[in-house]
């Protein structure tokens, strides 16, 4: 959303005699000051609903932008998924696996790691078959695995994605 606003060029009303008022004393006590600025010597930029709703327009096309950027902001969405032994395609590198992720879409961009158990074994075994990875693509609802060898046990991992907009 292209927002163009025309900026308006403020200039003050130049008199012969600003800030000068006639002074007449009413009837019932009151006074009346009537501005007597003499002769207009600049008759400046008119302060009136036109200029000022033109302001008004400006903001609300501000506002409008901002409400516009923040909804087409970066968000980030984050998976637990388990990668199995099992299931893997091809008979020589590369081996593929399709892994169902819900709610995965093909434009993510997945940052992937491990989801380390604790468990000083457990983790040494997933990390040796994660260094087998190489490449993860996403598809709406999973993400396809790329690896050099067949891993020998289910490899936890967290993807998380930036989604733009």
């Amino acid at each position: 959303m292209a927002v163009t606003y025309t900026k308006t060029e403020w200039t003050d009303r130049v008199v012969q005699r600003p800030r000068t008022y006639t002074h007449v004393e009413n009837s019932d006590e009151s006074v009346t000051h009537t501005p007597a600025p003499g002769l207009v010597l600049f008759e400046g930029t008119p302060r009136n609903a036109l200029n000022m709703n033109h302001i008004e327009q400006g903001i609300a096309d501000c506002a409008d932008a901002i409400n516009a950027l923040e909804a087409a902001a970066t968000t980030e969405k984050v998976y637990a998924v388990t990668i199995p032994a099992t299931g893997w395609n091809g008979s020589a590198a590369p081996y593929t696996r399709t892994v169902t992720v819900s709610g995965m879409k093909a434009a993510d961009t997945p940052f992937v790691d491990l989801a380390l158990t604790g468990t000083y074994a457990t983790d040494q075994a997933m990390c040796d078959d994660w260094s087998q990875v190489y490449r993860i693509t996403t598809a709406n609802n999973s993400i396809t695995v790329y690896a050099n060898d067949i891993p020998s046990a289910a490899i936890k991992v967290k993807v998380r994605c930036l989604r733009h907009g």
